[in-house]
């Protein structure tokens, strides 16, 4: 690790991974968690262009540019773009199931961040409360006898992606040796990304 020549500078993140640095690309600190993100690039491309959902296409889009930033400097400024990024498409999430849901609550949202940003634990609490909450009304929807079967499948479909998803973090996050080999934050990127395609296909046209 001493003898890597950080091409963005020394890395400074408040969240760190488990895939080796600067071994592939002398400009890419972490390839394939790099290039795993086009797969966020690619789901909001269909929901934008084929789907019609603009702003969340867009969102979901930004989260690919963020992520690839961040994995490719491993800089603060990398970070901020991510994770702003994910708390904004979070919060879209969000007005999809609450039509009244004003976008003015993200000022507060996005200034918190901005003072809280050294500390993960913010933004963990915001975007965890934000797909826990996604995740509840997900449950609900799909017990219902009258909710279409075409959405109830995008919605278990969301709902096991992340839940896949969220394996790959913490075994890149917990396990790093055991795990290293197989990129599993990469696969994070993946899931995720169909993760966010089905759920924002599942409650499309919602509100509660």
């Amino acid at each position: 690790m001493n003898n890597i020549t950080y091409f963005w500078g020394q890395e400074d993140t408040s969240v760190h991974f488990c895939e080796s640095k600067y071994t592939h690309v002398s400009w890419i600190a972490e390839f394939y968690n790099t290039i795993s993100c086009l797969f966020y690039i690619l789901a909001g491309l269909v929901l934008w262009k084929f789907q019609h959902q603009k702003k969340i296409g867009i969102s979901v889009i930004l989260v690919g540019i963020g992520s690839i930033m961040l994995h490719m400097t491993l800089r603060y400024y990398g970070q901020w773009i991510d994770e702003i990024s994910m708390l904004i498409t979070s919060f879209f999430g969000l007005q999809q199931i609450k039509k009244n849901l004003s976008k003015m609550y993200l000022i507060p949202i996005v200034v918190l961040y901005y003072y809280f940003h050294s500390y993960f634990f913010y933004f963990l609490v915001v975007f965890a409360g934000s797909q826990l909450y996604l995740t509840y009304k997900s449950l609900k929807l799909i017990r219902q006898r009258n909710f279409g079967l075409k959405k109830k499948i995008m919605l278990v479909l969301y709902i096991n992606c992340f839940a896949l998803g969220l394996i790959c973090w913490l075994a890149d996050q917990l396990y790093c040796e055991e795990f290293k080999h197989l990129y599993m934050h990469a696969w994070w990127h993946f899931f995720t990304a169909l993760s966010a395609f089905f759920g924002f296909m599942g409650f499309s046209n919602l509100s509660f």
